[in-house]
């Protein structure tokens, strides 16, 4: 009675989850397209109702979820009514640029309903975890590269190392392998080996070191999350068996329950049961007992057999220690009979 209302409302729930994240992908199309000047005052009056509509039903969402999980302060939760709310105050006053901002961050918000999303931002969080030792040292190599990158090539090429912020950025792009040829080709005219050998260990260090390292706690930590979530599941299918079992267990009880009060009640049976062990029923699930009885038994039986064979195993190397003891003794009494010996022979003989 109780598995259809679950499925209707995980259909629901279902049904729903597919509507916002076809609302989020709208939103997305509505915002892309008033980036055109041109499409946007063509179709102004469409765009500004797909986008009230994709308001209406994030709003609706969001109320739903408060309202059904109050109880739950999630991160999840918490960053969607967030983004919702900054979204609305962007609508409402769109002068402030950090609000269109948020506005487009909203599209973000799919992360939250596709499970393998939620399963690559869960990796790169491990991930960053993981190498914040890493991270942290390759800020300090870059800072480093950049403060030489100034002094040496501050009068060659100002404009990409002329101060600190920019020998930043040249760096970091010498560091991905992105900008570190247009680079070189400002500086190859000026016959000097000082920018050859820069870049040639900027790259070896903060590349081929640092940059895979990075990657390599990532996969790391993708392994990690990999055997915990097969560990996770293998957990939730043996709680489900045990459910299912308790639940055929309660089943059965009531069935049999059922049928007893049947028996009891009908008037055309010659012999009306009363006590419990002249039912059938109650001999069949007798002799189900007995059978797993007597294999308990047995299984004792073969554990009983077991531990008699090793104690006995223990017992004859017990034995094999005292004789070898006992050997040990007796070679050492007669070694030192011998040695007493020998040196009353000396001893008379030196007399």
């Amino acid at each position: 009675m109780n598995v259809i209302p679950r499925y209707s409302v995980s259909k629901v729930a279902h049904f729903l989850k597919t509507l916002v994240v076809l609302g989020i992908l709208l939103d997305a199309v509505v915002m892309g397209v008033e980036t055109d000047p041109r499409l946007r005052s063509s179709f102004s009056s469409l765009l500004e109702g797909l986008d009230i509509f994709c308001m209406v039903l994030f709003c609706v969402e969001c109320t739903a979820r408060v309202i059904v999980k109050a109880h739950r302060f999630s991160a999840q939760n918490i960053c969607n009514t967030v983004l919702l709310l900054l979204s609305v105050i962007a609508r409402a006053d769109s002068s402030y640029w950090l609000f269109r901002i948020f506005r487009a961050l909203r599209i973000l918000r799919v992360v939250f309903y596709i499970p393998g999303l939620q399963y690559l931002v869960l990796i790169l969080r491990q991930g960053v975890k993981a190498a914040a030792y890493v991270i942290i040292m390759l800020f300090f190599i870059l800072f480093v590269f950049a403060i030489a990158g100034v002094e040496y090539f501050r009068h060659i090429d100002p404009e990409n190392w002329g101060n600190l912020r920019a020998a930043l950025i040249s760096t970091l792009s010498v560091f991905t392998i992105s900008g570190w040829v247009d680079h070189n080709t400002r500086l190859t005219g000026f016959g000097s080996v000082h920018h050859q050998a820069f870049f040639f260990i900027a790259i070896i260090i903060g590349n081929f070191i640092f940059l895979n390292m990075f990657l390599g706690l990532v996969m790391e930590a993708s392994k990690h999350m990999k055997i915990e979530k097969k560990e996770e599941a293998k957990r939730k299918r043996k709680i489900k068996e045990q459910e299912e079992e308790e639940l055929q267990l309660q089943t059965s009880a009531k069935y049999f329950h059922q049928l007893r009060l049947k028996y009891e009640q009908c008037e055309d049976e010659f012999i009306e049961p009363t006590e419990l062990c002249t039912t059938l029923t109650w001999i069949d699930l007798h002799e189900t007992s007995v059978k797993r009885q007597k294999e308990e038994m047995k299984k004792l039986k073969q554990l009983s057999d077991q531990t008699l064979r090793i104690q006995q195993e223990l017992l004859e190397m017990e034995l094999q220690e005292k004789r070898h003891l006992k050997r040990f003794r007796e070679v050492r009494a007669v070694g030192a009979v011998g040695f007493t010996a020998m040196k009353f022979l000396k001893r008379k003989q030196h007399n």
